[in-house]
Order: structure tokens, then C-alpha cells, then sequence
């Protein structure tokens, strides 16, 4: 908020300001006339120095402090009670400050050579500027001459005169209108050198159309490069398939291929399970025939011997038995022949078949079933010994002389029917064998149907590329039915 002061000066107190000590001066009221006088060197003029110094902040430095003083004041008290205090000392302080009548005070330093503008508010002293011309019109040196004397130039004097009479803004502003246009003149030339200069920079650039054209040309072969190379990816993607098909397809044959005798090892195996079965019918009907006949050469003999006729059935009745265990001896013989046939076939079967992942399986329970079929062989010898004991044992019955020897008998057949007992689960792993030789057949099947499938993709996708991935050449319908042909 703007103060309003009365800049009325009601006294000036000056200390340690050159020759003056102490000096306090109290001007006479407004309308009337103050006079300082005095003797040369007496400090009147140093009175005029010390408000200029607190008027304009001339001169500077710190020469005017009074000999043997720290620092000089100048005080200005005005109307109103408000007290402008300007200070300087020898060191670095050098201020200016304000104090209200309620005492509030604001001090002012860093201001350079200049005055704070707060200051020359107050006081209402400020510098005039005419023109180029500084003038300090409220106070006047000693030996200065009159206003507008001639210790101003002629052009000074007109410029104030212009101030005073309005017409200084008319000069000022026609020397600034010259100026404009003396800039404006220059900053033309200035734009037509630098127009003409981007003209000829433009020029420079008269190959931008042409290479505008080029690289849209260029953009419209890149691309047609990348949907070039879109394509062959694609087309390795495919080649990458049709490989893999190439392979399935190998791979197809080759199972096909081993197992080509399939069909002629079933059928020799359906014949051979045909001949078996009458091989073991025979033997059971010879057995028995042979049985018969000894059972009625045996109840000859003991009806030679015994002409008692309890003591003869009984000798029949054993008999009977001893015939009976005989006759289930001969048939767990030929069903261990038939066993053994029936090893020796699927083993044939099976080195047919030795290149097949599912052959494999098959060919280790082949050589589990061997294992079997040796200890099959040796069950074979402990049944011609039995066989043999049995034939011992029915001379003994024959004589009936030791009972010993008929236990012994007993023993061997109860041990022929522990091996009767293993052949039959051999014969139930061979027909496990079989059922998974039915198994491996079905697979065939499907692999067979499978390799047609991929043979048909392989003609599709050859006939899509439309070329030989391998050489190259073009694919035909004609040339797909001539490879058709030759697989």
C-alpha cells in the first residue's frame, strides 16, 4: 500500500561527515527562506555533499568519513515524523533505512551505486532524464551557473526546453520512428540475403522427388521381398512336413515289409495247432489201445498166477489203476511234443519278425518260453524215468512180491502229475503268445491303413508345391501315378 508522506524536511542531522562532527539543522518553515553562512572551509558546502550523498549516493567510497571516525550518518528527518538515516563505515557496511513514526523500520543494502527506489519515493528526489541527459535538478553545486546556463550545451537546453514545452515525445518520437525504419531497412536486407541464401539451400534439395520415387520403389521391393520370404518360410515349413512324411512313410514300409510273412505264419500255425490237436487224439487213442492191451496181458498173467478169483480182481482192479496212470503219463507226453512244436514255430515266427519295436516284447517272452522249453526238456527225461519206473513198477505188480516197490511206483506217477501240472501252464502262456500274435497282426493292419494315409497327404502335398522338393522338377498328376505305381 502507497504511503503518503509530506516530504517537508523538519531537520538534518549530519555526523562524522568530513569536517562535521555533529551538526543538526533545522530549515525555516515552508515560504520562507533558510541562509547558512559562515567563514571559507567551514563546512558549508559539506552541508550541500551530505544530502547530495543521501539524495543521489554521490560520491562513493569512503573518503568524506570524518578523520578518525568509524563510520559517517546522515540523517533526514521530514514532516511527518519519518526519518530517512543513510550510514557508511570504514568496513563493508553501507545502508539506507527508514523508520516510521511508530518506529517500524526497513533497512536497505546491496544497492550498488544506485538508490533504492523506496528512498526516492519518500524524499521525492529523483534524477531527471532528458534525453541522453541526466540532470539533478533539486540541488545546484557550488559554482554552478544559472539554470540552463551555459555549462549546459545548446542541444541539452533545447532537449529541456522540449521537456518543458511537450515537444521532447514528438522529438523521441520521430528519432525512434527513424530508428524503426533504419532497422526495418536492415532487417530487410538481412531477410532477402537469408531468402535468397534458403533459395539456393532449397535448390540443393531438387533430387528429393526423384529419390521420393525411388524409395517408394524401393519399399515396394522390400515388400514384395518380405512377402517373398513370408512364402519361403512357409514353404520350409512344408518341405520340413513333407520330409517327415517321407520318413513316416520309410518307416511304414519297412514295418510292412518285415511283416510281409504274417498271413503264411498264421496259416502254419492254424495248420500246425490242426495237427496237433489230431496228433494228440491219436496218442490218447494208442494210449489207451496200449493200455487196454496191457491191462489184458497183465490180467492174463495174474489170472495164470492167482486162480483165486477175489485175489484177481483185486490184481485187475490195480492194474486198472497202474493202466489208468499210464495212459494220463502218455498224454502229458504228447502234449509236451505238441508244446514243443508250437515253441519251435512261434520262435521261427519270431526271427521273421526280429525288426519290429513290437517284436520285441514278443521275442523276449520267446525267450522266456525257451528257458520253459529246456526246463520242459528235462521234465521230458524225468518222464521217460518215470515212464521207465512205471514199467518197472508194472513188472513188480506183476510178481506182487513187493509192496515197496508198487509206493515207489506211486511216487513217480504223483511226480508225473507235478509235470503234467507245468505243462499245461505252458500251454496257457502259449496261448498267450498267440493272442498277442493276433495283436501284432491288428497293429499291422492299422499301420497298413496309416501308410495309405500318408502316402495320399505325400501326393497332396506334391501336388500342392507343385514342384520336387528333392530335384526340383515339376509334379504332375501323371508323375504322382507313376510313382504310385513303383511303391
Amino acid at each position: 500500500m502507497e504511503r503518503d508522506y509530506t516530504m517537508e524536511i523538519k531537520s538534518l542531522l549530519i555526523e562524522n561527515f568530513q569536517s562535521h562532527k555533529t551538526t543538526k539543522i533545522e530549515p525555516a518553515p515552508a515560504g520562507q527562506l533558510t541562509v547558512i553562512t559562515g567563514p571559507s572551509d567551514s563546512g558549508k558546502t559539506a552541508i550541500l555533499r551530505a544530502l547530495r550523498w543521501l539524495y543521489f549516493n554521490t560520491p562513493q567510497g569512503t573518503d568524506f568519513i570524518r578523520v578518525g571516525a568509524r563510520e559517517a550518518t546522515v540523517v533526514l528527518t521530514l514532516a511527518d515524523g519519518t526519518r530517512v538515516i543513510r550510514n557508511r563505515s570504514r568496513g563493508s557496511k553501507n545502508s539506507y533505512e527508514i523508520v516510521t513514526p511508530n518506529d517500524e523500520k526497513e533497512a536497505f543494502a546491496g544497492f550498488g551505486v544506485n538508490v533504492p527506489l523506496e528512498i526516492q519515493q519518500l524524499t521525492g528526489v529523483m534524477p531527471v532524464q532528458i534525453g541522453d541527459l541526466e540532470l539533478n535538478l533539486n540541488l545546484a553545486e557550488q559554482l554552478d551557473g544559472p539554470f540552463l546556463g551555459k555549462s549546459i550545451s545548446a542541444g541539452a537546453r533545447a532537449k529541456v526546453l522540449g521537456k518543458l514545452a511537450g515537444t521532447e515525445e514528438v522529438d523521441y518520437a520521430a528519432k525512434q520512428l527513424a530508428a524503426d525504419l533504419y532497422r526495418r531497412g536492415q532487417d530487410e536486407k538481412r531477410l532477402t540475403s537469408e531468402i535468397a541464401g534458403l533459395e539456393e539451400k532449397i535448390r540443393g534439395f531438387d533430387y528429393l522427388p526423384a529419390m521420393k520415387v525411388r524409395i517408394e520403389a524401393i519399399e515396394a521391393l522390400v515388400g514384395q521381398a518380405k512377402a517373398a520370404a513370408e512364402r519361403r518360410d512357409k514353404l520350409v515349413v512344408c518341405q520340413e512336413r513333407l520330409y517327415q512324411c517321407e520318413d513316416a512313410i520309410s518307416q511304414a514300409r519297412m514295418i510292412i515289409w518285415r511283416w510281409r510273412g504274417l498271413e503264411e505264419a498264421e496259416n502254419i500255425l492254424a495248420g500246425a495247432e490242426m495237427t496237433a490237436a489230431r496228433t494228440d487224439i491219436l496218442r490218447r487213442l494208442a494210449s489207451r489201445l496200449a493200455a487196454a492191451e496191457n491191462g489184458i496181458a497183465s490180467s492174463q498173467g495174474i489170472l495164470q498166477k492167482w486162480a483165486g478169483l477175489e485175489k484177481a480182481e483185486a490184481a485187475m482192479t490195480n492194474a486198472s489203476e497202474v493202466a489208468a496212470r499210464k495212459d494220463v503219463l502218455q498224454r502229458m507226453t504228447s502234449r509236451l511234443a505238441i508244446a514243443t512244436a508250437g515253441i519251435i514255430a512261434g520262435q521261427q515266427i519270431l526271427q521273421r519278425w526280429c525288426g519290429l519295436d513290437e517284436g520285441a516284447a514278443a521275442a523276449l517272452r520267446a525267450a522266456e518260453l525257451y528257458e520253459r522249453y529246456t526246463q520242459l526238456g528235462s521234465l521230458g527225461q524225468k518222464l521217460i524215468t518215470v515212464a521207465k519206473e512205471i514199467a518197472r513198477a508194472v513188472l513188480v505188480l506183476d510178481g506182487w512180491k513187493n509192496i515197496d516197490a508198487a509206493t515207489s511206483c506211486i511216487e513217480a506217477a504223483e511226480t508225473g502229475i507235478t509235470c503234467r501240472q507245468q505243462i499245461i501252464s505252458l500251454a496257457a502262456k502259449l496261448d498267450r503268445i498267440k493272442k498277442d500274435i493276433e495283436t501284432a497282426r491288428q497293429q499291422a493292419v492299422l499301420y497298413e491303413n496309416r501308410v495309405a494315409e500318408l502316402e495320399g497327404a505325400y501326393y497332396d502335398a506334391l501336388l500342392a508345391a507343385g514342384r520336387c522338393p528333392t530335384c526340383g522338377q515339376e509334379i504332375t498328376n501323371q508323375q504322382i501315378a507313376i510313382l504310385k505305381e513303383a511303391v
